[in-house]
């Protein structure tokens, strides 16, 4: 193989292997994305009259405001010395976290209202 094939296949490759995490990094943020507006449409719609408590507020607030966990850390002093892998899995346990909160907080609402079969998860 002369050098130029060698050079090509590792411009191919790293190209394959960027695109591919893209693909899987984009599917994931698209469901989140769904998910985190499904909630959001019901605070906005189904429930605008109710007396969300301050912590479901906050959240919602956040999301309205499109205020990001990795912005806020992009902020702190440390940022630069943060392994990429750290802050992927420290994003997506935030996230996490704050589905299975919305959730938690919406799903004895849904089943008051008799909607438990709405899908938000």
């Amino acid at each position: 193989m002369n050098k130029a094939g060698y050079r090509g296949g590792i411009e191919q490759g790293a190209e394959e292997v960027l695109q591919s995490n893209f693909d899987d990094g984009y599917e994931v943020g698209f469901a989140t994305g769904l998910m985190l507006g499904r909630y959001k449409a019901l605070a906005t719609h189904l429930f605008s009259t109710h007396q969300f408590p301050m912590a479901i507020k906050l959240l919602l607030t956040a999301m309205k405001e499109g205020k990001c966990h990795l912005c806020a850390i992009e902020q702190g002093d440390n940022f630069d010395k943060l392994d990429t892998s750290y802050l992927v899995e420290d994003h997506k346990m935030h996230v996490d976290a704050l589905i299975e909160e919305l959730y938690n907080y919406f799903a004895p609402l849904l089943t008051e209202r008799q909607m438990e079969n709405l899908k938000i998860n």
